[in-house]
């Protein structure tokens, strides 16, 4: 006995030895709600976790308002040489943009710990990717809020030198070393932003097959020779594993609905503002073209990130049709569908909490998703095509003059 309690203590030992491997297999369905909680993760994604925006409120709330309100404000404000457009955009980012960024969730706690423990090889490759994505980012940011400064430092004689007033010299030092730095503080506590949206969206997809693929087989389990006994059974079976798949996705849509809605809200306004600079800037008598280019870039960057983010909440509602219909359309089980469910089924199959992501505990549907990313982006588009067309038609004009 004394033996088998130190083989035992051991082994439990040896596990502890090697953090990267789970102990057991994950389930979404616990009678203990912290379970898998506190699960161990290698120290390096530990630390990726720990650098977290959401994390470090204190630290990183002031400088997300500098960035996205002071540096971000002074760029546009320099860019279309109005102090009153800087301010706007300013306080836009301020009592839009960072509150939409603090609504986040923590990644290494709750569900998405589970799912970082249930493939952690595949979590790693999610922090190269951000490292990489964020690494080329901060670069592009940074230059983009510092250049104007040092143009408007090397031109004292330009309207801009004292746009802000008889010290803009001032901000205009601190902006040119502060907000690259800003940048780069930022994309290193957002390297999970956008391909954790793609992680939570892929786990989420194989949670749906595998869900699928077991309804299935409990369905062709069934006899109905059994009588009601084998049909309660079969609901049982199935109302068991329902559960389990609900509460991993009503945990999920439970944490990240308000950040998705946010996030969404964030991104269309933006874009808008930016077009509608650009054709204001556009439709001025002695504008200056490079500065439409800028705006337009701009605005098609923030179009790429939405509809990168539109794909991946969209992307369950797409997998959860195409599984349904390819998985439980299998002839072997129509029969037992009916005879379980009778004429209910499909009003139950697609009430499921899995089936969609949510945005301010809004359903995300297909039809919906794609519907306003197809608006927006004509929208953006036409615009774009109307801004550019004038402006080129300008340029004929004055080079043939």
């Amino acid at each position: 006995m004394m033996m088998d309690a130190n083989n035992n203590e051991n082994k439990s030992k040896a596990i502890k030895i090697h953090p990267s491997v789970p102990k057991r297999e994950l389930t979404w369905l616990s009678n203990n709600k912290n379970e898998d909680e506190e699960g161990e993760l290698p120290p390096h994604i530990e630390k990726v976790l720990q650098a977290q925006h959401v994390r470090r409120k204190c630290l990183f709330f002031p400088i997300f308002l500098f960035v996205f309100g002071t540096a971000t404000g002074f760029f546009f404000g320099l860019l279309l040489s109005n102090a009153y457009v800087g301010y706007a955009i300013g306080l836009f980012n301020c009592f839009i943009g960072v509150p939409s960024e603090f609504s986040q969730p923590d990644y290494g706690k709750g569900v998405f710990r589970k799912i970082i423990l249930k493939d952690i090889k595949s979590f790693e490759d999610v922090i190269k990717k951000g490292n990489k994505t964020m690494g080329v980012m901060a670069l592009l940011f940074g230059a983009i809020l510092a250049i104007l400064p040092v143009i408007t430092l090397l031109n004292p004689d330009s309207t801009n030198y004292t746009l802000f007033g008889e010290y803009t010299y001032i901000y205009l030092y601190i902006a040119t070393f502060t907000a690259p730095i800003g940048c780069f503080c930022i994309m290193y506590s957002q390297r999970l932003k956008l391909q954790m949206l793609e992680h939570i969206a892929n786990s989420w997809v194989s949670q749906i097959k595998d869900y699928l693929k077991r309804i299935r087989e409990i369905l062709l389990e069934y006899n109905e020779n059994g009588g009601n006994k084998e049909r309660d059974k079969t609901l049982k079976d199935i109302h068991i594993e329902q559960e389990k798949i609900e509460r991993f996705a009503r945990e999920i849509n439970k944490n990240n609905s308000l950040y998705n809605g946010m996030q969404q809200v964030y991104f269309v306004l933006y874009l808008a503002i930016c077009v509608l600079l650009a054709a204001i800037v556009q439709m001025q008598k002695d504008s200056e073209t490079w500065k439409t280019i800028v705006l337009i870039l701009f605005a098609i960057l923030l179009l790429f990130i939405y509809f990168q983010q539109v794909h991946a909440l969209a992307k369950p509602n797409i997998v959860w049709q195409e599984c349904v219909d390819e998985i439980l359309n299998d002839a072997r089980i129509q029969y037992n569908i009916f005879h379980c469910f009778e004429e209910r089924f499909d009003q139950w199959i697609y009430k499921h909490e899995i089936s969609n992501q949510r945005a301010f505990n809004v359903k995300i549907t297909t039809t919906v998703m794609f519907s306003a990313a197809s608006l927006i982006g004509s929208s953006v588009t036409v615009a774009i095509y109307f801004i550019m067309g004038e402006e080129l038609q300008r340029m004929g004009m004055a080079g043939g003059g």
